[in-house]
């Protein structure tokens, strides 16, 4: 004997079928959050915020031997990665 479930999750799949609280949410801020995923800026800011947090904490993070050794490890999973 088989029984088959399905379940239906408001929001899922079709746009159609969000609730009146997620197109709520959903207005400009999730548009906006999600250009920005999609056009890299997000990621580039983390990057940019991370380089100038740890340039603050770290003395030595914005150093060329740094720069160096972050560039052999860039490397080697790149290398591993093909």
């Amino acid at each position: 004997m088989s029984a088959e479930i399905t379940t239906t999750v408001p929001g899922s799949g079709d746009p159609g079928q969000a609730t009146p609280r997620q197109r709520a949410l959903g207005g400009p801020i999730v548009r906006t959050m999600a250009l920005l995923q999609r056009s890299g800026v997000a990621a580039f800011v983390a990057l940019a915020l991370l380089v100038i947090l740890g340039s603050i904490l770290w003395p030595t993070f914005g150093s060329l031997d740094n720069l160096r050794n972050t560039a052999l490890g860039i490397s080697y999973i790149g290398i591993v990665a093909i």
